[in-house]
């Protein structure tokens, strides 16, 4: 129920005032979702209860929906991205680059937020508001997918702004998205009192330009007060709220950068120079599936992408013995610290395969750099492979491809057919199957992986080149 005549404008974040938290976690244990609950109880709601004058449920004000959280990982961070619900909204409806008047009360109604919480490299977690602005063209196309565009996954056709606002509301960095990819990214330097849209300064070393912006805000009006009225009666509009006038400097913000867009969604220390384009296109999908993947085997992959000192080069060149895959050089430059992995796979041997076959054989190499790199460079170690990884491997398989339990471990057993265990094995020989508590033979392996091998025979799994 509402006042008499009485003007409710809607305020996205700046009610939730409060200092700047960050906090240092243990990086030998992973990053979960009950880890984020604690940082955002300690760090956001009981830092907002000191803080605040008014007598507020903090909760009432920013709720996140946890069971709706997207945890996705980059070349620095661990991010876990959740929906939050808001009392107030409250928006800048940014034009800086664009060439054409925008409607902003459209892009207003189709904006959104999400709160990020995230941990970088050195196990500092920190927090941010991510705001999704479309553009108008955007919205007269896609309005019904805008949902669905993801901090860690930004569809290909997503063109706008996303703009980052700390807990204490105040806006830090402003991204320029245009088909999904970050063309733009804006350094938000100390509000400015002036409105003058042409105003250049220096801050530091970066060249700022000072732009005013209008804000939009719902207004509601109507009869009635506390326990009186009908809602219904009430009328409720869009408008300008006020203006932004903020120095927007070159040199980009802190913080983790939105995934996807790029059409491969490769990791950027993973180079693919397979020049077979179905062949290419089957490692942009194993790598782009890995980067979400569950369990042991996706934290070998991270490892790659969370350190710039370790590249991985794929290619096609005949191998030894014609091995589907192999790690045939490693090089590491004293100068840059950089150690660089080359994976090969063999010329020809995937026409007739299948992704879940390539994956096998990629995840493969990948344990062998990742050894490779931890091992002081040793590049024989089958064994170590049998006895460590083929559990992780076979259920990376699993939870990705849905493959199972038989199929799974006998595409990661085949990878290492010439280890201790698999050479002094009989056909007849059991194997668990983790711990499933079921088994399978040598022979039943070794039968679900050919399956996989050959499409054109089996029919079984995905084609890769149909």
């Amino acid at each position: 129920m509402r006042n008499l005549y009485y003007l409710f404008i809607i305020i996205l974040l700046t009610a939730c005032a409060k200092e700047k938290v960050a906090r240092i976690a243990d990086l030998s244990t992973d990053f979960e979702l009950k880890d984020v609950k604690m940082y955002f109880d300690s760090a956001v709601v009981n830092k907002k209860n000191t803080l605040t004058k008014q007598t507020l449920d903090s909760k009432s004000d920013m709720v996140p929906d946890w069971s709706k959280s997207d945890k996705s990982r980059s070349s620095q961070y661990e991010v876990f991205e959740i929906p939050v619900s808001t009392r107030d909204k409250k928006l800048t409806m940014y034009t800086i680059g664009l060439s054409r008047k925008q409607d902003d009360i459209l892009r207003f109604k189709y904006s959104f937020s999400r709160m990020i919480i995230y941990r970088n490299i050195n196990g500092v977690v920190d927090s941010k508001i991510i705001t999704y602005i479309p553009d108008e063209s955007y919205i007269n196309k896609y309005s019904a997918t805008l949902s669905k565009n993801l901090f860690s996954a930004l569809q290909r056709n997503f063109t706008g702004f996303l703009e980052y606002k700390n807990m204490e509301g105040k806006v830090t960095r402003l991204l320029r998205i245009e088909s999904g990819d970050v063309i733009k990214d804006y350094k938000i330097g100390e509000e400015s009192k002036t409105s003058d849209r042409n105003d250049r300064s220096t801050m530091g070393i970066l060249s700022c330009t000072t732009i005013c912006t209008p804000i939009f805000g719902e207004i509601c009006a109507g009869p009635g007060g506390p326990g009186t009225g009908v809602d219904e009666d009430w009328q409720c509009w869009t408008t300008v709220v006020g203006e932004n006038c903020i120095p927007y400097c070159d040199g980009g913000g802190d913080g983790p950068t939105p995934g996807g867009g790029d059409g491969n969604g490769l990791p950027a220390d993973v180079t693919n120079n397979v020049t077979d384009p179905c062949v290419s296109a089957g490692v942009n999908s194993v790598m782009s599936n890995s980067k979400n993947a569950k369990g042991i085997m996706a934290d070998i992959i991270h490892k790659f992408d969370a350190n710039h000192k370790v590249n991985v080069v794929i290619s096609e060149r005949q191998n030894m013995n014609s091995a589907p895959g192999e790690v045939y050089r490693t090089t590491f430059d004293p100068n840059t610290q950089v150690f660089t992995a080359y994976v090969s796979l063999q010329n020809g041997h995937f026409a007739n395969t299948t992704q879940e076959s390539l994956a096998s054989v990629l995840i493969h190499e990948f344990v062998h750099a990742y050894l490779s790199f931890m091992n002081q460079h040793t590049l024989n170690n089958h064994n170590e492979l049998a006895s460590n990884y083929v559990n992780p491997m076979a259920e990376y398989l699993k939870s990705t491809y849905g493959l199972n339990d038989t199929a799974a471990y006998g595409l990661a057993w085949a990878g290492v057919s010439d280890s201790d265990t698999m050479k002094n094995a009989t056909d007849d020989t059991a194997f668990q199957l983790g711990d499933t508590g079921a088994t399978a033979t040598k022979a039943q392996l070794n039968g679900e992986a050919s399956k996989y091998n050959d499409h054109e025979f089996f029919n079984q799994g995905t084609q890769l080149c149909p």
